[in-house]
């Protein structure tokens, strides 16, 4: 069986071998010059895998009953601790940086290094995926050269996120699956051993939910792809087809359910999709489905974002012109992927006379396209909660670009009419070249724009919203005076609190309007020290008073600024309720 596996993939990829390994040598060459720039640079991370960082962080410690537990002071009594089950976001960010950690890796250096692996595998296995399909070599080379540095990556060395997790597991994906169509239809193996690939395959593409939710969406459109095969090419009989593909949905279906019943067991089964249920039907969710995988291609929805979004310079800040400027190129993209292929008679010497059949590989392409834009449609559709970044298609979108690039050069070679060749040509530099081209150069300002010699913490973290240099020192002149047996920090952002130990209300205070803020009512059974960290346009937007106020057993709120820090530190003294006031339910 081995053998016979081996040999299958051998076969596929053994022609054009040593340009294929020259495409893989020049990506790998391209993400070390990115990582040797930016390896004077410390690890920041967004808020949402902070959160999780949080959770692992406070197990290791032994606070903390698993890796997806966040553990804080109870709102109605401070004095005591509650566990949170963090379903919004899967555990792969926790499952991924454990032996690290666990072996003694500062939480920067574990991110850093998760994002250096991921980059090189996701990397290789694009090269591998753009590698079967007929376009020009030169191409190839550029996008072979140009995918370490585009935004949706190259961020990822800068701010942490867990789209790296996509990047580097979808492609593999991809090939696994058409490696095993390749196998059903050569029809080489028995029935028992092609059933237990399927149901291995079947276990696999479902355990990548564990990691990203929305890489499940290619997973689907694999499955898809299979089902399709297995029926177009009947190496099998009907009941025995039935039998893999229903085998490997069984599997596929194991890990997504194992995990949503944690879920369901420790938190209602809370997830984005399922936070606001009920139908969301508009005219917004098919503008996006439509616009955003062309933006998502080469990652040009960044490059709009900072042009219109930006919170600073931004001009407009309205989500919708992202998705207005991509509508033209997303219809674009879908007249090509579904135009039936185009003799390209004339194109050079060789005349490719298979050029209209449709080849495995693009078939894949293809339904993994349109699958993961009808769930992300159907999601959108049922959800009040919906979020509209094209970062949610980006596996989808890099899958289809090199057809979609293999297509608009078959046209644009065999089309006589200036009109169309402008057409093309104008849709690859907007949507393509210039959004590769940004992210190289965002990777540029931003080594430029931090500090080199940036002082971190224990945790080896950047975070510019505690200290513009010196975190360090920062850390120890708040932490000298913290008893973390009588005192509680209150601290408004999770990127924040992976710098302190001890016990913590940890809040998304920036990102909270005033009425939510309003609602919270923190009580303490014993005395109690409360030390909040609060950013000085707090007091000038009115958050802090509020917050203040949320501590209703209070004394007087003391105000002390710490040289280099960002934040004003405020103290105060919880007197302790009286043994016949019980503290308020807020749930």
């Amino acid at each position: 069986m081995k053998s016979k596996i081996i040999d299958t993939f051998k076969s596929l990829w053994r022609k054009n071998m040593g340009k294929r390994s020259f495409l893989i040598c020049a990506t790998m060459v391209s993400a070390t010059l990115l990582i040797l720039l930016v390896s004077r640079t410390p690890q920041g991370l967004y808020s949402d895998p902070a959160t999780q960082m949080k959770a692992l962080q406070q197990y290791l410690a032994g606070e903390s009953p698993s890796i997806n537990h966040v553990v804080m002071p109870k709102e109605g009594d401070l004095s005591e601790d509650a566990a949170g089950w963090i379903s919004w976001w899967p555990p792969g960010t926790q499952l991924f940086n454990y032996p690290l950690m666990a072996g003694g890796v500062a939480l920067g250096d574990a991110l850093r290094i998760q994002v250096i692996v991921c980059l090189f595998l996701g990397s290789i296995g694009w090269v591998f995926w753009f590698s079967m399909f007929r376009f020009p070599w030169w191409i190839k080379i550029a996008l072979a050269v140009a995918l370490p540095w585009m935004r949706y990556t190259s961020n990822c060395l800068f701010l942490y996120i867990t789209e790296i997790l996509n990047y580097a597991s979808a492609p593999w994906i991809l090939l696994a699956t058409y490696g095993l169509g390749e196998l059903w239809i050569r029809g080489r193996l028995g029935l028992l051993r092609m059933a237990l690939l399927f149901a291995f395959f079947g276990f696999c593409a479902g355990s990548v939910y564990v990691f990203k939710y929305s890489i499940i969406f290619v997973s689907i459109g694999s499955l898809v792809y299979l089902g399709i095969t297995m029926f177009r090419r009947k190496s099998y009989g009907f009941l025995q087809t039935m039998a893999c593909l229903v085998l490997a949905l069984i599997f596929f279906i194991m890990p997504i359910a194992g995990l949503q019943v944690l879920n369901c067991k420790f938190n209602t089964g809370i997830t984005p999709a399922t936070t606001a249920l009920g139908l969301n039907l508009c005219w917004q969710n098919l503008l996006f489905t439509i616009a955003n995988p062309v933006l998502a291609m080469a990652d040009g929805y960044s490059l709009l974002c900072y042009i219109f979004l930006h919170p600073v310079h931004g001009l407009l800040r309205n989500p919708l012109w992202p998705a207005l400027i991509g509508l033209p190129g997303g219809l674009l993209l879908i007249l090509l992927i579904l135009s039936p292929s185009i003799n390209a008679t004339g194109l050079d010497s060789r005349r490719d006379p298979h050029l209209k059949i449709l080849r495995d590989y693009e078939l894949l392409a293809i339904c993994v396209f349109l699958v993961s834009c009808a769930c992300l449609f159907t999601l959108w559709s049922l959800s009040d909660n919906v979020s509209y970044e094209a970062r949610h298609l980006a596996p989808a979108g890099i899958a289809i670009l090199p057809l979609a690039v293999q297509k608009g050069y078959f046209f644009w070679a065999a089309s006589r009419r200036g009109a169309v060749r402008a057409v093309l040509t104008g849709a690859a530099i907007a949507y393509i070249a210039v959004p590769l081209l940004y992210g190289g150069a965002s990777v540029v300002g931003k080594v430029i724009r931090t500090p080199s010699d940036y002082k971190v913490g224990p945790s080896h973290i950047y975070n510019p919203l505690l200290a513009d240099f010196d975190l360090a020192g920062v850390r120890e002149k708040l932490i000298t005076d913290f008893s973390s047996e009588k005192g509680i920090w209150y601290l408004p952002s999770y990127v924040t609190a992976l710098s302190f130990s001890g016990r913590a209300i940890i809040t998304s205070a920036d990102f909270e309007d005033l009425d939510a803020l309003k609602k919270r009512r923190y009580l303490s059974s014993s005395p109690l020290s409360v030390w909040a960290l609060l950013p000085p346009e707090f007091e000038k937007n009115g958050k802090g008073d509020i917050i203040r106020n949320t501590f209703v057993q209070s004394d007087k709120w003391e105000r002390k600024e710490i040289q280099g820090c960002k934040y004003f530190l405020w103290t105060t003294r919880l007197k302790g309720l009286t043994k016949w006031l019980k503290p308020i339910n807020t749930e």
